[in-house]
């Protein structure tokens, strides 16, 4: 079977089952756990637009599911650029709110010292931002 997609289909059924939005659907594709899948700026654009709207608090659950979630190295470090990209090009407003709510902030702090182990047990550690003179180098940079 070329061309099929294990991993997507089964997010697919996952949105359906658990009856999704369309906009959280977007945020759990820009977030993915697939590491050769990186966050199209297409997407990210589509799911700040859903910040101005009542799609808002929706998103933002997602978000916050994932960045806490840990156990896939993916989850917080996707979701750190997204959030990035939403403070810079969403409801900057709406998202500080949330980032300084109780335990929110804590998880993205928690993650500038983050290391993670996969199976082969290789590390990825997610930065902190302090002293990180990459800072902004995205590619919707």
């Amino acid at each position: 079977m070329e061309g099929f997609d294990f991993k997507r289909t089964v997010r697919e059924f996952k949105n359906f089952v658990l009856n999704y939005t369309e906009q959280e659907q977007l945020v759990r594709e820009a977030t993915c756990n697939d590491e050769k899948e990186e966050i199209q700026e297409a997407l990210m654009r589509e799911i700040a637009k859903g910040t101005f709207t009542v799609e808002f608090k929706g998103i933002m659950a997602i978000i916050w599911k994932r960045i806490k979630d840990t156990r896939i190295w993916q989850h917080p470090f996707k979701c750190l650029i997204l959030l990035e990209f939403l403070l810079l090009e969403g409801n900057a407003d709406m998202i500080l709110q949330q980032v300084y709510q109780k335990g929110n902030f804590e998880a993205i702090t928690a993650l500038t010292s983050y290391t993670a182990r996969e199976e082969q047990h290789i590390c990825q550690e997610i930065q902190g931002t302090q002293g990180n003179s990459n800072k902004g180098t995205h590619a919707y940079a």
